[in-house]
């Protein structure tokens, strides 16, 4: 398996940084793939096997977690391994490899006649009942 790409890694290493500000322990309640992590009052069920969380980031950006970074620390895991193939340097480079053409000027396209003469408009919008939200700056 590739290295993954220098941006992953930033963000693995961001998600490090705020594990170590925060105070979080491990449990495993069953098995050896599943895991609780409580930090404060949140707990979180981590299943390495499935690769899943019970926050959901992993579940949706396949990147791991800062729960799972803590699993991944306290089993002696590599990050790499817990980072969807997608992210290696291979994907990166096929999506990449087709020519990838420039779209032309404004002036240069051709533009059908019927299209020419149709508005668009944004769609329509429906203002939300209710007084609004009084937007309030945290004061330092």
């Amino acid at each position: 398996m590739e290295m993954i790409t220098h941006i992953q890694w930033l963000l693995v290493c961001e998600m490090v940084r705020q594990r170590e500000r925060m105070d979080m322990v491990l449990e495993t309640p069953t098995g050896g793939h599943w895991y609780v992590v409580k930090d404060g009052e949140h707990d979180s069920l981590v299943d390495i096997k499935n690769r899943t969380c019970s926050c959901r980031e992993w579940d949706i950006f396949q990147l791991p977690c800062k729960q799972t970074i803590v699993v991944a620390r306290l089993t002696k895991t590599n990050f790499n391994s817990f980072c969807h193939d997608y992210y290696n340097t291979f994907w990166l480079q096929t999506t990449y490899a087709p020519p990838i053409n420039p779209v032309p000027y404004v002036s240069i396209w051709e533009v059908l006649e019927e299209m020419k003469c149709m508005i668009v408009l944004p769609p329509k919008s429906k203002r939300q009942s209710g007084r609004p939200k009084e937007i309030r700056l945290p004061s330092a």
